[in-house]
């Protein structure tokens, strides 16, 4: 009989870029590291059924394609649909990785979700990244859409996106990392390169939502 994989859920809001960044990033990662036998990855969102203004358009999608592009992966491989976070997502969790304290405060307090020892695996990726307990505040993950307004150019969008995905990369690095020392799974060295991807992505159109 197989062990049990260990679930893994991130968490972000609606589902549609942080998360979803995050779930894709940490399956091609673990593939390349030989650990898809021990893990299984998803991603959900707080709001994922009340906004549809948050929706996995094309810029989306090639913003994490252009990090995994280095292994010759087209983005639309993804065909993610925001998914509304649920109890039965929480419970299947070994691990629940909020974007940020806000995040965990609000599965924590709501009371909407019924789940067992849910204090025991809820927490702040940053915190979890940094190697601190679960009472530690990190210094989270930002929404990039809260950061865009109308004047913001495509220059300075372009820049955002990237300091956003450099910063998701060393965070899921750094995750994975820690779960393999608490798990004790073998230490390998990824076959490719995600962050020389990011300049593909600056000859990519924009979708301003």
């Amino acid at each position: 009989m197989s062990a049990k994989k260990i679930n893994l859920l991130y968490v972000c809001s609606a589902n549609a870029s942080r998360s979803f960044a995050e779930e894709y990033l940490t399956k091609e990662k673990i593939q390349q590291q030989g650990l898809q036998d021990h893990f299984e990855v998803s991603s959900a969102g707080l709001v994922a059924d009340q906004n549809p203004w948050y929706k996995v358009k094309g810029a989306h999608r090639r913003m994490v394609g252009a990090l995994v592009s280095a292994n010759h992966l087209a983005a639309t491989k993804y065909n993610h649909e925001p998914r509304q976070l649920t109890s039965e997502l929480l419970e299947n969790a070994d691990y629940v990785f909020c974007q940020h304290v806000g995040h965990k405060k609000t599965i924590m307090n709501e009371g909407k979700y019924s789940v067992p020892d849910l204090e025991s695996k809820v927490w702040d990726i940053t915190a979890f990244a940094d190697g601190q307990d679960m009472k530690y505040i990190g210094e989270g993950i930002p929404c990039l859409a809260e950061r865009i307004t109308k004047r913001t150019t495509s220059k300075e969008m372009i820049r955002l996106h990237n300091s956003a995905l450099v910063h998701i990369d060393q965070i899921v690095n750094e995750t994975i990392d820690r779960l393999k020392a608490i798990h004790n799974l073998p230490t390998t060295t990824p076959k490719g390169e995600y962050l020389p991807a990011l300049r593909a992505y600056n000859q990519v159109p924009l979708l301003v939502r």
